[in-house]
């Protein structure tokens, strides 16, 4: 399912994984898959935190790795937690 509205020219985008799965376990999950995201409650500084994770794409050295990242969160998102 694509996002509502496509970034355009950001570095990171958000996920909200669609079962109501913990991000602190799908964060888990993902970091023993090799696909390191970071759970959102750490940005939310003055306001309740709500259940994403952020994937970071800065640091991409070519479409292969983000599509590589991505089968691994995707690998990681099938574990059972």
């Amino acid at each position: 399912m694509l996002p509502a509205r496509l970034p355009y020219g950001c570095y990171h985008l958000w996920l909200r994984p669609p079962d109501g799965r913990y991000a602190a376990a799908l964060t888990a999950d993902a970091l023993r898959a090799a696909a390191a995201v970071t759970p959102c409650r750490t940005y939310f500084t003055a306001e309740a935190p709500a259940p994403h994770v952020r994937l970071s794409y800065a640091r991409a050295d070519s479409p292969e790795r983000l599509a590589e990242g991505a089968q691994r969160l995707h690998r990681a998102y099938g574990q059972d937690g």
